[in-house]
């Protein structure tokens, strides 16, 4: 049995590392945030169209990994900007991962597991398509005459 001061200095450093990361997270997003909004101002003419995805998840990630990239090229003797442009590119990928729908897609994934009788008989639309993906395979499916 673990000992409870052993339990204890787990959790507090769970919580430290849990700590260290949103805080890097939060400040990258405000980086994030603040170089959008420099370069959204910027743009003229036909980059104009350009805005509306900066705002995006998808926008937020290419800026962030963009100068992020030229922090890391040209400043890496600079130890506090390269970790402020690795947090813009931890909080891009958390917006995005986040702007995803893995909830639903898990729920679905296992909804069709659950309509998917595994061990029952087989229905006429499932021998169908697996006579389908028989003959795709060249597999040979007359089973009658051999």
């Amino acid at each position: 049995m673990i000992e409870t001061k052993a339990v204890l200095s787990a959790l507090m450093a769970a919580n430290a590392d849990a700590t260290k990361t949103v805080t890097k997270q939060e400040i990258g997003g405000v980086l994030n945030d603040r170089i959008v909004a420099i370069i959204a101002k910027n743009l003229k003419g036909k980059g104009k169209m350009a805005k509306k995805y900066l705002y995006t998840p998808w926008g937020k990630a290419v800026v962030a990994n963009v100068f992020a990239g030229v922090v890391i090229k040209w400043f890496a003797a600079k130890p506090n900007a390269v970790a402020a442009s690795t947090a813009m590119v931890d909080a891009a990928m958390r917006d995005l991962g986040n702007s995803v729908d893995v909830r639903g897609m898990v729920n679905q994934f296992i909804e069709a597991i659950d309509e998917f009788d595994l061990f029952g008989e087989v229905d006429e639309q499932s021998a169908d398509a697996e006579d389908t993906g028989s003959r795709l395979f060249g597999e040979d499916t007359d089973k009658g005459g051999e």
